[in-house]
């Protein structure tokens, strides 16, 4: 999600269908941990910098459920059709919010891992981000076929 002297990948998405995809930082680090091996001590601090996101994001992914914006599980819940104009402007403050907390809790998680971990993270979330493209990939007809 960083790259070396890039920005941030923005861990909120827009789906197609215009829902709002909530896509906790601190979470998928810590999914991660047997490949960063990660001491006990790391997680235990990487815990409670996830404990504090729920809390500042949860008033904040009610108010886009509120809006019919958001898109917790795609297994649980129907896409919403595409949101009108004012549901999006209504919704924009609130993930621009959502957006900047989990950046910042990101970016104070990634204070938390060594050099070596944080590369090693970059690594797997490139080879992550490349999985998905090709997965994206495979689902199209080939313009050849």
């Amino acid at each position: 999600m960083i790259a070396c002297g890039g920005q941030p990948q923005i861990p909120v998405s827009v789906s197609p269908a215009g829902a709002v995809v909530n896509t906790d930082p601190v979470a998928a680090i810590i999914e991660r941990r047997p490949e960063l091996q990660l001491a006990d001590s790391q997680v235990a601090n990487l815990r409670v910098l996830k404990r504090d996101l729920d809390k500042a994001n949860r008033p904040l992914r009610e108010e886009l459920d509120r809006l019919g914006m958001l898109r917790a599980n795609e297994s649980l819940r129907r896409l919403p059709e595409k949101p009108t104009r004012e549901q999006q402007e209504k919704a924009k403050p609130v993930v621009d919010e959502l957006r900047e907390n989990n950046r910042r809790a990101r970016e104070a998680a990634l204070l938390i891992l060594t050099a070596v971990q944080r590369t090693r993270l970059d690594s797997l979330d490139k080879a992550s981000r490349a999985n998905r493209q090709q997965q994206r990939g495979r689902g199209r007809a080939s313009p050849l076929e």
